[in-house]
């Protein structure tokens, strides 16, 4: 009997490790093509761990700037807190909030449409030197418009900007507090900050030489010491796998709620190609949702310095892929790491899937 239970257990190992290759060879493959000094992968559900693969210095407790996930983990998220709270909706006009953002078209601009990408606001602004917060929140809501608001969508990191100016203004905090009050702190996501405390500097890994453990996006980095909405979250797997569980359960994780059930509906629904802060069939979330996981109901986002959260509600899954590939140079990764995110999200949703 002992002898059959442990050749069940040694094919039922060995029939799973199998399932996972084709991930661990592509992972393998980038490592020594050098898409990325240092890279983890984490696929999970809502009880915890399915696969994890971790290459370089990488582990599930190094941390890592985690570039414009900051949108979806920290500012998107926060927006919803405060609306659950009914201190804003989503129907607000900027104008409420930004004095200056007014007249012709920028009357009926909303904080959805910021959510949504749609609002009418350029990509992105090169704060002027020593231009602080105020000063740059102030320009670019006195700019005019780049197009017609809800025509056409435009990936903006202006609109989460004002995002995370807004939850400051509502909440009195900053929005690294706020965050961190609401989000971090009651998911126990002990690692994750908008800097990296001297304390946790040694579990860092650095996006570039010059900066080391500083914000690699040069607009939130023009802007230290503030937090900002766009970019500025360093974090850990741990850590982005509980908030990436606490979605796949509808708000809640451990007994501890942080959305509302038809709040997480909302956010994961898009109008267009995009839900409330997060992508889901925009052209950025063709290479993260891959050719497998389902368009329109799985959603997720990436970050410039080569991270990746994507949830599928159909599977009840999820993966997270943290890196630094900007450290290896990122003209010359670009293009590659784009094709190497769109191979790795279809080989971890064609094992999910068992295609």
């Amino acid at each position: 009997m002992k002898v059959l239970l442990s050749l069940f257990i040694f094919f039922s190992f060995s029939a799973h490790a199998q399932s996972w290759n084709q991930v661990t060879k592509l992972m393998d493959n980038a490592f020594k093509a050098r898409l990325f000094g240092a890279g983890g992968l984490y696929v999970g559900d809502g009880a915890g761990p399915r696969f994890e693969h971790h290459l370089g210095e990488s582990d599930s407790g190094k941390i890592f700037d985690v570039a414009s996930l900051t949108k979806v983990v920290a500012t998107a998220t926060s927006v919803m807190v405060l609306e659950q709270q009914g201190r804003l909706s989503l129907s607000d006009k900027l104008s409420v909030y930004f004095p200056k953002f007014s007249g012709g078209l920028k009357d009926d601009v909303t904080i959805e449409d910021l959510l949504r990408h749609r609002a009418g606001l350029a990509a992105g602004a090169r704060p002027a030197t020593s231009e602080g917060l105020e000063a740059y929140v102030t320009r670019i809501t006195q700019a005019a418009l780049n197009y017609r608001p809800r025509s056409k969508t435009v990936y903006s990191d202006l609109s989460f900007i004002l995002l995370g100016r807004i939850v400051e203004m509502i909440s009195g905090k900053t929005l690294a507090s706020f965050s961190d009050e609401n989000i971090f702190r009651p998911l126990k996501m002990v690692s994750t900050t908008f800097s990296v405390p001297s304390e946790n500097l040694n579990r860092c890994i650095p996006t570039s030489v010059e900066n080391n453990c500083k914000v690699h996006d040069p607009t939130a980095r023009a802007l230290l010491p503030a937090s900002v909405g766009n970019a500025g979250v360093f974090s850990n797997i741990e850590d982005l796998s509980r908030l990436a569980r606490m979605y796949l359960n509808k708000g809640e994780l451990d007994g501890v709620r942080i959305l509302e059930e038809a709040t997480v509906v909302k956010m994961g629904t898009p109008i267009g190609p995009r839900a409330l802060g997060w992508d889901s069939t925009s052209e950025y979330a063709t290479a993260p949702r891959g050719d497998v996981f389902p368009a329109g109901i799985s959603f997720g986002h990436t970050g410039y310095t080569g991270t990746t959260m994507w949830i599928d509600p159909k599977s009840q899954t999820f993966y997270l892929f943290l890196s630094n590939r900007v450290f290896m140079g990122d003209t010359r990764t670009s293009k590659p790491f784009t094709v190497f995110r769109r191979q790795i999200s279809t080989a971890i949703a064609k094992t999910i899937y068992e295609l």
